[in-house]
């Protein structure tokens, strides 16, 4: 259903939000998986952010040029702002593709932070 990737940075429209969410149009990188993308209308995401604060679930990330040559994307992936969204709703724009580094930095703070050790389950293969 969407052509969004794993890794993909869009800027959408995080409004409405509510309480401590981001707002306001901002980027985000895709972190669903890219055939969670395919077959679902939904697709999940974290946003970005300039503003570090003391928080250790802000993952920070290397400068990469955009896509639109308006800047650069740098900053914070905030891993405690984790949101699922239909963005048929949300007005994405691809800006541009985190480094596969990055990537794995954030995606091993949100295994950290929503799996715990004993309910994560490996696949055996015989």
């Amino acid at each position: 259903m969407s052509a969004w990737r794993y890794g993909d940075v869009l800027l959408v429209d995080l409004d409405p939000a509510k309480g401590h969410e981001q707002r306001k149009r901002r980027p985000v990188v895709v972190v669903s998986n890219d055939d969670f993308n395919r077959h679902c209308s939904l697709t999940v995401v974290i946003a970005i952010s300039h503003g570090r604060g003391d928080f250790e679930l802000h993952v920070p990330i290397t400068a990469t040029r955009r896509n639109d040559a308006d800047g650069w994307i740098d900053g914070y992936a905030q891993v405690e702002q984790i949101r699922a969204l239909d963005m048929e709703q949300r007005n994405p724009v691809r800006i541009g593709r985190l480094k596969d580094n990055d990537m794995d930095r954030i995606t091993g703070m949100l295994i950290s932070c929503y799996i715990q050790p004993d309910m994560m389950v490996l696949p055996t293969y015989d």
